[in-house]
């Protein structure tokens, strides 16, 4: 991979270039600092190179890096908002992450989550190897890593421990060793069961049929008459059934499953037509009963009509002798 296509090859800077000491109380983040910019020196934009590299230009650097690792990181909201309230822009910005991430452990996940929704990413990726193809690795710095790896930074402490959990211990390789031992005998004693096999071990029937000898009492043509008619009879008793036996016995099982299903058919349309001719009865009933209350209805209305006409006629009749 190399740099990104019209970044040009971005600024060489050096442990060398920090001016410190390792003694310096800022030493060891100022090397971690240094060394993420190598990690993605090859595939940051020029302005985000000139960015990042502002720290190291900065008048007093520890007051910088102090900034940066005393920063309450403890809510994501508190990073990207000033005292006021007010969105500081300049943190969602990718070279500042490099920093906060580098000097600053256990970023809150909302953060890192606004940033990967930004940029795309949120893990640092290591392209130091493209960073060397343009500037080899001078001799001091060299010496000067074997005196910072004293002070080696978290990740990379954690990277030994993940590497050297990677190694079986003794008893897993004790363990691992019996099991592939095991493994191993196992096909091997398959292997020689078909050898034994295949040298012509032969198995003994567990109950063998006896054979009755044959009396002789001389050459005698009746005796081979017979011997042959015993034979053919055991022949005769002991063949199969013939193929149009076999096919006639099918078809007759096919059609007594046939007229079994076709009964129990029968059956349940029958008492499917005795449920419905019920139910017709039933309907029959209730619309004579809904016919019959028609007609009381009916016969009920004219008489309430004769019953209201002889009223209204005894009130005329009374009505006409009051005056």
């Amino acid at each position: 991979m190399a740099p990104l296509a019209g970044y040009g090859n971005p600024p060489q800077f050096e442990i060398s270039d920090l001016k410190l000491q390792p003694s310096d109380p800022i030493w060891p983040d100022a090397v971690r600092l240094v060394q993420t910019y190598w990690k993605q020196a090859t595939v940051l934009a020029p302005e985000q190179r000139r960015q990042y590299l502002k720290l190291f230009g900065s008048r007093n650097l520890a007051n910088a890096i102090g900034k940066f690792k005393k920063l309450n990181i403890s809510k994501w909201y508190d990073i990207l908002h000033d005292k006021d309230g007010d969105t500081i822009f300049g943190r969602l910005a990718w070279s500042w992450y490099l920093k906060i991430a580098t000097l600053q452990d256990n970023l809150p996940v909302g953060y890192k989550a606004t940033i990967k929704e930004i940029h795309g990413r949120s893990d640092i990726e290591d392209f130091t190897e493209l960073y060397r193809r343009i500037y080899p690795v001078p001799k001091e710095t060299d010496a000067v890593i074997k005196i910072a790896s004293t002070s080696q930074p978290a990740d990379s402490i954690s990277k030994q421990k993940n590497i050297s959990n990677l190694a079986p211990s003794s008893n897993q390789q004790q363990n691992t060793t019996a099991a592939q031992k095991k493994e191993d005998t196992l096909p091997a004693l398959i292997i020689q069961q078909d050898i034994d096999l295949s040298a012509g071990t032969q198995l003994t029937p567990t109950s063998p049929k006896t054979v009755q000898p044959v009396e002789t009492e001389g050459w005698n043509i009746g005796n081979v008459v017979d011997m042959l008619g015993q034979v053919k009879k055991r022949r005769l008793s002991s063949a199969p059934e013939s193929s149009p036996k076999r096919v006639k016995g099918n078809d007759n099982e096919l059609l007594d499953e046939v007229n079994q299903k076709t009964t129990i058919t029968q059956k349940s349309v029958d008492q499917l037509r005795t449920i419905v001719q019920g139910q017709d009865a039933k309907l029959e009933e209730v619309s004579a009963a809904a016919e019959q209350n028609k007609q009381t209805l009916s016969d009920m209305r004219s008489e309430l009509r004769q019953f209201m006409s002889a009223v209204a006629s005894t009130l005329r009749d009374i009505k006409e002798r009051l005056e």
